[in-house]
């Protein structure tokens, strides 16, 4: 499956202009970000929860839980889930929920793809290994939920697509962090904003 990071970035952008918290659009659904108190309490609860197998952030899956009509809604479960591949795509917390929910069809038999934008850490290493389906990791800059939480506990997930500041995008690298990172940058918020991703992609 070739997929558009550009057209997942749009869709991403729409969830938050029209307040949508999923947005399904042809074979794309879209997951907005955190917009609420109650997404921002979701994301601060960054104890493991088990989630078989691994272990998995327990903001997040409150979240998934909360939004689990709307994901439901989008994906026309159980009835109408399509059979045809789809691409799961989001922004901050909503990149944690694409993966989960990926995660869910994929284990219900359906073929998935997940493209994610500022996407923070979502589970353990066991959780990271049972992730059997394409993941791109579109991080931009020095944006620093993609290193959050920052806790050993954690692990990266996806193939990373990290861009420097003249939108040069680099594959295949660690996402730098610690003493890689200019101090001056290391806690910055504007390259986490949706429209900084979408600035990327002229």
């Amino acid at each position: 499956m070739t997929v558009d990071l550009k057209h997942c970035a749009e869709l991403c952008a729409m969830t938050y202009t029209g307040n949508k918290p999923v947005l399904l659009s042809g074979d794309h659904i879209a997951f907005r970000g955190t917009a609420t108190a109650r997404d921002w309490r979701e994301d601060g609860k960054c104890e493991l929860a088990r989630c078989r197998p691994g272990r998995v952030h327990e903001g997040f899956l409150q979240a998934l839980k909360d939004r689990s009509t709307e994901i439901y809604a989008a994906v026309g479960w159980p009835d109408r889930v399509p059979t045809y591949p789809m691409v799961l795509t989001g922004h901050s917390l909503g990149a944690a929920l694409a993966v989960l929910t990926a995660r869910w069809l994929y284990e219900t038999g359906h073929l998935v793809e997940v493209v994610t934008f500022g996407c923070p850490k979502i589970g353990d290493a066991e959780f990271v290994r049972s992730i059997d389906f394409p993941v791109t990791r579109v991080v931009n800059r020095w944006d620093i939920v993609p290193r959050l939480p920052p806790l050993a506990e954690y692990s990266e997930l996806g193939r990373l697509v990290w861009y420097n500041g003249d939108k040069t995008a680099y594959e295949g690298i660690v996402l730098p962090t610690g003493r890689f990172v200019p101090l001056e940058l290391a806690c910055n918020w504007e390259d986490h904003r949706m429209e900084s991703y979408l600035g990327l992609f002229p």
